[in-house]
């Protein structure tokens, strides 16, 4: 028995192959979605195949419905976030944990829930930690 490898499935997509008998019978879903979604053009077509009436489908058919890449050009590789993305991200984390006095895993549950206003906390930090940077106006 092969076992089916979503990288040469995809690739015989492109290259406008036929889909041979072993793919339809060894067909899997999850892992063709996984590599589709590194493109990220594709993330809504991927969503739509990501549902449980799609999921009942038999294997052949989920194969034979994959035929709508055939002959496209497809951008599939693995994006890399940026690394001045990431200093950023931790300048923030360390300005939240000193204004709220908070640990660090607090910072990333509240953040990942979005229950921090990123605008709130630059404005308390400056107010406490920068406030030698504030000009006040002198009175007459």
């Amino acid at each position: 028995m092969s076992r089916f490898s979503p990288f040469s499935f995809i690739d015989d997509r492109l290259a406008n192959l036929p889909i041979n008998d072993s793919d339809k019978k060894n067909f899997e879903l999850y892992n063709v979605q996984r590599y589709l979604s590194t493109d990220k053009r594709l993330s809504n077509i991927v969503c739509n195949f990501n549902t449980t009436y799609f999921h009942a489908l038999p294997k052949d058919i989920q194969a034979m419905a994959m035929t709508a890449f055939n002959g496209k050009k497809l951008n599939v590789r693995w994006y890399f976030p940026k690394v001045g993305s990431n200093d950023e991200k931790n300048k923030n984390i360390e300005k939240i944990m000193m204004v709220y006095d908070m640990s660090y895993n607090s910072v990333i549950s509240c953040l990942k829930f979005g229950t921090i206003d990123m605008e709130k906390v630059n404005d308390l930090y400056t107010k406490i930690y920068e406030n030698s940077t504030i000009k006040f106006k002198n009175k007459k």
